[in-house]
């Protein structure tokens, strides 16, 4: 395969090594030595080896005769280091071969294609700088073979046409050597083997799979997904100390990628678009911020939707809007069923859990849209169960059977929450500055009639909201509350939600037990919400009406305090 040429008779800085050079052989063991092989993916009698003293060798028949067409190659020197040659599924006489030749102080770019078994050979490298340093790999995509890649000394390069033109593949990829690339067929990702920056992979290759003129001229392109699995991932690396050392995995849930030939408009308030239209019409000038820049032209969002197979809406959520390719993932769960609480959100700034989530959904086919300004489009996808599950049909049954109740449940205890909430607030306010107010002069006397009805409700709205509130506790409680109280009603909903959508199995007879305990308090303590607000409230408010004193508008839900239990407010 090699030239057999002994390695000893070779100089080494212009002398021939002797018994008194030292290092002889350091950091090149073997030499000469076969550094690539290729068995064409067509026919198992073709194979491709490449050697680190420049030979190229094709046999037809299974390696009895093998032939050197290293000649054939064009402007290439004389034993140069074969870094990789490619059998190509193309045809069975067609290889991608490139060169390394750094170790003879020549960093030229050598990538190159054949056709004919070798008998001629045309250089592939049109848009890869001499600065990009020296080829140590070439790759074809096995389902697209127009979609060639090639990593150099300093970078990352894709062609779309086969090798007749390059760009340089960047993202969020830094300038690195790519020692080899390899495509992991199924799951199409790209994985990079760089020298100082380990191992990267480019997660679902199917934007750059698909993109060509057609994609690129389009508006608006939703790229095919590939099958989802809803994993179940238990984080267990608090316990791992500094000894945890693992990179990100890919996102979780389907893959959602898109072209975009245009940003998605930025949706300016009204009164924004009405003051620049007002500007614009007085002096033509670009519009500046307070610093005197340009103001940065921010895009808008692009809307998707999810919708099971009898078209019914399980997510909503909005996704990124600019020009160009864009991605984001669905999570594979359904809306949230609330709003995240002021302690949630505490707790999720400090990396701890995620707030209320909605539940996984099944696994089926489900359609996902996407409307970037005028245009839509669609694709579907496959959601598949977590290997390791094993449930049969009807546990699955129960089991979705209860989420279905807990799911409306979460959703009406998180608006009950709020409704109270905010009338407590409103009330409680109104109530202090009446009592703020009294004696004061200029100011209109609350009748004494209406402080006592005030009075009532307010004590019926506070045991009500009892049921949906926890006072939060100042700095120095670190134990529990010296009366014990049951947590409040949408902690207990969503606490059941979460236990059964964690653990993917029939209920148990606890979790039905607590699901027929929580039924009736929810009812219950939901009309108690309904008759506050549509009943008593408007009867007060008629009375302070009919005194020609301001009624009480219940307040949107806030922040009830930090840590010390004090209003926070920024700095």
């Amino acid at each position: 395969m090699t030239t057999g040429v002994d390695r000893n008779k070779l100089q080494i800085f212009g002398k021939t090594p002797d018994k008194n050079t030292l290092s002889r052989h350091d950091g090149v063991q073997e030499y000469p030595t076969i550094t690539t092989l290729s068995e064409s993916p067509l026919t198992p009698n073709v194979l491709w080896v490449g050697t680190d003293d420049g030979n190229v060798q094709v046999t037809r028949d299974g390696g009895k005769t093998w032939k050197n067409v290293a000649s054939k190659v064009p402007g290439v020197p004389k034993a140069t280091y074969v870094s990789r040659v490619v059998a190509s599924k193309t045809g069975d006489g067609v290889a991608l071969l490139s060169f390394d030749g750094h170790r003879g102080d020549d960093n030229n770019v050598y990538v190159f294609a054949t056709n004919d078994y070798g008998e001629s050979w045309k250089a592939i490298r049109n848009g890869i700088p001499d600065s990009a340093g020296s080829v140590h790999v070439v790759r074809e995509h096995p389902r697209n073979t127009n979609l060639l890649f090639a990593g150099t000394e300093f970078g990352l390069w894709v062609s779309w046409d086969r090798g007749a033109n390059w760009t340089a593949l960047k993202n969020n990829f830094p300038t690195v050597p790519v020692d080899d690339i390899e495509i992991q067929a199924r799951e199409n990702d790209l994985v990079l083997a760089t020298h100082g920056r380990s191992i990267w992979v480019f997660d679902d290759l199917t934007p750059i799979e698909k993109m060509d003129s057609s994609v690129a001229a389009s508006p608006l392109t939703f790229f095919p997904l590939r099958p989802a699995i809803t994993w179940h991932l238990g984080n267990r690396r608090w316990s791992g100390g500094q000894k945890a050392f693992t990179a990100k995995n890919p996102p979780y849930g389907a893959l959602l990628s898109y072209y975009l030939k245009e940003a998605v408009p930025a949706e300016a308030p009204k009164k924004d678009k009405e003051e620049k239209d007002r500007k614009d019409a007085v002096e033509e000038k670009p519009t500046t911020n307070a610093k005197g820049e340009a103001a940065e032209k921010k895009e808008g969002k692009a809307k998707i939707t999810v919708l099971d197979k009898d078209g019914k809406v399980v997510r909503e959520m909005d996704g990124p809007g600019a020009a160009g390719v864009n991605r984001t993932n669905w999570d594979l769960r359904s809306n949230a069923p609330a709003e995240p609480t002021p302690e949630q959100l505490e707790a999720i700034a400090a990396g701890f859990g995620f707030g209320p989530r909605g539940p996984f959904v099944e696994p089926g086919e489900y359609t996902i849209k996407i409307k970037a300004g005028d245009k839509e489009a669609s694709q579907k996808v496959t959601i598949e169960e977590d290997t390791r599950i094993v449930i049969s049909a009807a546990d699955r049954s129960a089991r979705r059977e209860i989420l279905d109740q807990l799911y409306p449940m979460a959703k009406s205890t998180d608006k009950d929450r709020k409704t109270i909430e905010g009338i407590q607030t409103a009330l409680k306010t109104a109530r202090e500055q009446w009592k703020k107010d009294a004696g004061k002069p200029n100011t209109t006397k609350i009748p004494d009639d209406i402080v006592k009805a005030a009075d009532e409700l307010q004590k019926k709205v506070d045991a009500v909201a009892e049921k949906f509130i926890r006072e939060r506790q100042g700095l120095g409680n670190a134990g529990p509350p010296f009366e014990w109280k049951p947590d409040p009603l949408p902690n207990q909903v969503q606490n059941l939600l979460d236990a059964l959508d964690e653990f993917v199995a029939a209920p148990s007879g606890q979790q039905r037990e607590k699901l027929a305990e929580l039924t009736p308090l929810v009812n219950d303590a939901s009309a108690q919400v309904k008759k506050i607000a549509d009943e008593e409230l408007p009867a007060l408010n008629k009375k302070m009406n009919d005194a020609s004193i301001p009624h009480i508008v219940p307040a949107p839900t806030q922040p009830r305090g930090g840590r010390g239990g004090e209003i926070e407010s920024e700095q």
